[in-house]
């Protein structure tokens, strides 16, 4: 704060805060600062001080009455404001962050505040509160937005204090596709999802966790349960009937980033689980050579659709390599004066929904028996009543 002199310097003058008074002898500066450095404000509103000249002389010492410089100045000094840290923030994405509220020790601050990530679904910057928002997350990590907050206090001038920093974490939700698999009885379905191709699964944290319940489907048995695992799996399924069963999974996705977690949609897993055929063990056989011989195939479960496929390793006795269904009737052969003997395997299959489920083989023999031969005899005459024989 400065005053104009006039007069012949040097001046010497007095002048008080309303406490102190302060003088000043032999001074030549025009004008005259007498109030210099910085003011401080350490309370939580404005101070202000009045200054006063109580007395003012020249070097001719003539001393200026007090209508020459009466007035005085006030000087308000504003109090710097604060902002409590706010504390750190998580949630899920699609779930809505609570209002943040920002508190200081002066009353009348203004909160300025600055965001460096809106893909979280913040906006870049604001005064006042943070208002409540969806938080968005299109990724399988975390992301974060820190956040700056600034306390001003009152203008021309205004007065800033320390800002504060401080992060609002969205985590993502896993997202998974519904499941379909078709497979046989005494078998299992896994699935490990993978992040992409629709798919959003979150790692970081303790990545994400699978929960479901057992179904129940009539004729089958070997449904699991599970929970906070890292990939789903069926149970071995065991279908007692002679038709495929459909079987319906419901599966909650969860990612756990402490002490946050994030469900996602829950998906469905359908398994097909078709039957496994079966074919009786068929009799052994035995034949005369060029005598009819055929095999009709039976199964015990009479899974509908069974197809019966056979191998024969010997070709010799009249029947061919291979063949499906049953075996038609065919003649039986063997030019050798041996029994000989075709091992045939036979493998029952089932096909349903692009999956073959092949049951257990059975073998059986078809043995062909020779026909005996007798080469003709030349007989020389004979005399009566002389033995003879044929050999």
């Amino acid at each position: 704060m400065s005053i104009a002199l006039t007069g012949t310097s040097p001046w010497s003058l007095t002048y008080t805060d309303g406490t102190t008074p302060v003088t000043v002898t032999n001074t030549s500066t025009n004008p005259y600062t007498f109030l210099t450095g910085n003011l401080t404000n350490s309370g939580t509103s404005t101070a202000a001080t009045t200054y006063t000249i109580t007395a003012l002389s020249d070097a001719s010492s003539c001393t200026a009455i007090s209508s020459n410089y009466a007035g005085s100045a006030v000087v308000t000094v504003n109090p710097v404001p604060t902002v409590n840290d706010p504390t750190d923030i998580s949630a899920c994405a699609g779930s809505n962050f609570v209002e943040t509220t920002y508190t200081g020790a002066v009353s009348g601050t203004v909160y300025t505040w600055t965001n460096n990530n809106t893909s979280t679904g913040l906006a870049a910057s604001g005064t006042g509160n943070i208002g409540e928002f969806a938080g968005t997350n299109a990724t399988n990590a975390a992301i974060v937005s820190t956040v700056t907050v600034t306390p001003s206090y009152g203008s021309s001038p205004t007065c800033s204090g320390s800002p504060q920093t401080f992060t609002l974490t969205v985590n993502p939700k896993p997202v998974v596709l519904a499941q379909t698999a078709t497979i046989c009885t005494g078998s299992s379905f896994t699935v490990t999802p993978t992040n992409g191709g629709g798919y959003i699964i979150p790692v970081g944290g303790s990545g994400t966790h699978y929960t479901w319940s057992a179904p129940t489907a009539a004729g089958l048995t070997g449904m699991s349960t599970g929970s906070g695992v890292s990939s789903f799996s069926s149970g071995t399924l065991l279908n007692s009937t002679n038709a495929p069963i459909t079987v319906v999974y419901t599966v909650t996705p969860t990612y756990d980033n402490s002490p946050v977690l994030c469900s996602g949609a829950a998906f469905t897993v359908t398994i097909i689980v078709n039957p496994t055929p079966d074919v009786t063990d068929p009799t052994d056989q035995v034949r005369c050579a060029g005598a009819s011989s055929s095999v009709t195939f039976a199964s015990p479960l009479n899974v509908s659709g069974t197809v019966y496929s056979w191998t024969n390793n010997n070709t010799s006795t009249g029947l061919a390599g291979s063949g499906t269904v049953n075996i038609a009737s065919f003649t039986t052969a063997n030019t050798t004066n041996a029994a000989i003997i075709s091992t045939v395997t036979v493998t029952p299959s089932y096909v349903n929904a692009g999956l073959t489920c092949t049951g257990t083989a059975q073998t059986f023999t078809i043995t062909v028996n020779p026909l005996p031969v007798v080469a003709n005899q030349t007989i020389s005459s004979l005399c009566s009543d002389v033995a003879t024989g044929v050999n």
